[in-house]
C-alpha cells in the first residue's frame, strides 16, 4: 500500500489462504493521524504473500474520531469493533468483509483498542481498560465483561492486544506498553 499511512493494521486470514488487511487510512505526515480533521476511514487490502497488498477498498467511514479496527468472522457475517477512546462501536458486514455498517443498538464503554479471537466457538474480545481485560459474546452482538485482568504491568499503560494461535495449539498475545507519566 504505497503513498498512504496505513495506521492500526489488523490482518485477517481468509479461507483461500490470503490475507485481508484492515487499516486506518491517513494521508497526514506530521501529526497523530487519528487527530486529523475530516472523515476517518478504514480500508481493506488483500495479499497472497503477506508482503504485497493490493486492491484497497473503503470498508467504513465515520465523521467522528475512530481508531483500531478489530475484524473477525462469525458463522453468519463479518464484524468490526472500532475504538472511540474507551468505547467501542460494532459494525457488521454481510458481503464478506468489504463494507461495514454501524449497529446503533450496541453500547460498550469499558475500554477500547480491542482484538477479538474465536477460541473454539467462544468469541473473546480483549480490550484496553485497566490493563488488558476481556469480554465474551462479540459474535452475538453484545459484550459480557469478564472479571479480572489478563495483563497488567505496574506503572505502565498496557494496550492494543493482538492474539494468535500457534501451530502447537497454544496462544500468544502481543501488546504495547507505555510508561505512566507522573506530572
Amino acid at each position: 500500500i504505497e503513498s498512504v499511512n496505513a495506521v492500526d493494521p489488523h490482518p485477517e486470514l481468509l479461507e483461500n489462504g490470503g490475507i485481508s488487511l484492515y487499516y486506518f487510512y491517513s494521508n497526514v505526515q506530521n501529526i497523530d493521524p487519528a487527530k486529523a480533521s475530516g472523515a476517518h476511514q478504514f480500508y481493506s487490502a488483500t495479499s497472497t504473500d503477506g508482503i504485497n497488498f493490493i486492491n484497497p477498498q473503503l470498508a467504513y467511514e465515520d465523521a467522528s474520531l475512530i481508531t483500531d479496527p478489530d475484524v473477525f468472522k462469525t458463522v453468519n457475517d463479518w464484524r468490526m469493533f472500532v475504538s472511540k477512546g474507551q468505547s467501542l462501536d460494532l459494525l457488521i458486514s454481510t458481503d464478506s468483509g468489504l463494507k461495514f455498517t454501524k449497529q446503533d443498538g450496541f453500547v460498550w464503554n469499558k475500554g477500547g483498542g480491542s482484538d477479538s479471537f474465536n477460541f473454539n466457538g467462544t468469541f473473546r474480545t480483549f480490550f484496553c481498560g485497566q490493563g488488558i481485560q476481556s469480554a465474551i459474546g462479540a459474535d452475538k452482538g453484545e459484550l459480557v465483561f469478564e472479571d479480572g485482568r489478563r495483563i497488567l504491568e505496574e506503572n505502565k499503560i498496557v494496550c492494543d492486544p493482538s492474539v494468535i494461535q500457534l501451530p502447537d495449539g497454544t496462544y500468544l498475545m502481543f501488546y504495547k506498553t507505555q510508561d505512566i507519566q507522573n506530572n
